[in-house]
């Protein structure tokens, strides 16, 4: 059975990404405005990110760089930046022409972080956070974002598809189409994506190398409820569920 994560103490508040650094899990919180970070071993609470400093607005997706963890602002267009190891405010990312309007979900391609937009991505270089490049062709309501080891992954929120890209030249290499409502969080295990239905409730297991559904994980099942950010530890899959809860 699965285990859910819930109470007061995580501080959740619409819950929206997910990240793993490793040892703990961080958990972006979209309407608390806030980031919870929990000992992936154990369950507990850790320390939650809060406060003006860290201009959280609407905290969607996360990801982690080896170091850092990066979090884009919905509403507040733009990205934080901060430590995993204490938690510290590294920088926000918010000028014009990194065009993070709507920011959503975000992946770290082993160079450089991807930031999903309204109808764009943007890829920022992670060591110093300066721009690369926005990428507006082939998008039409990018949400979560995944790398694997090759490619970028983005899930579309308007048609329930996931298309694969090329981070060199960013060309588009296919559309999938997982017959979907709003295919919303992405994560990649090694070898198959997993993707997350808003609508359906749903999580679906992908190959990445065919494209083709190796499983579907049914609300009913597992409980999930409004899923949007997923996440692989190693071992096991957590799944944010819009009633505040971790699956």
């Amino acid at each position: 059975m699965p285990v859910v994560l819930s109470g007061s103490r995580y501080h959740f508040d619409s819950p929206a990404g997910i990240a793993f650094d490793g040892h703990n899990m961080w958990i972006t919180n979209q309407s608390g405005n806030t980031v919870t970070e929990v000992n992936d071993s154990n369950g507990s609470v850790v320390r939650v990110l809060s406060g003006a400093a860290y201009a959280f607005n609407a905290p969607t997706g996360i990801a982690f760089d080896g170091t850092h963890l990066w979090i884009a602002n919905l509403s507040g267009n733009s990205v934080t930046e901060v430590s995993a190891s204490n938690g510290s405010l590294v920088r926000v990312i918010n000028a014009a022409r990194y065009q993070l309007q709507g920011s959503g979900g975000v992946a770290f391609d082993g160079h450089n972080i991807w930031v999903a937009s309204n109808f764009s991505v943007t890829e920022i270089r992670a060591s110093d956070g300066s721009l690369v490049r926005v990428i507006t062709d082939g998008f039409t309501l990018p949400g979560g974002m995944a790398f694997d080891g090759a490619h970028m992954w983005v899930t579309d929120l308007m048609n329930g598809t996931v298309t694969e890209f090329s981070p060199s030249t960013g060309a588009t290499i296919r559309t999938v189409n997982l017959g979907f409502i709003r295919a919303a969080g992405l994560a990649f295990d090694g070898q198959d994506l997993w993707v997350t239905d808003l609508d359906t409730n749903n999580v679906a297991e992908v190959d990445a190398a065919t494209g083709a559904i190796v499983q579907t994980l049914s609300a009913a099942s597992y409980g999930f409820s409004t899923p949007s950010g997923v996440i692989i530890d190693g071992s096991h899959l957590f799944v944010v569920n819009g009633g505040d809860t971790i699956t």
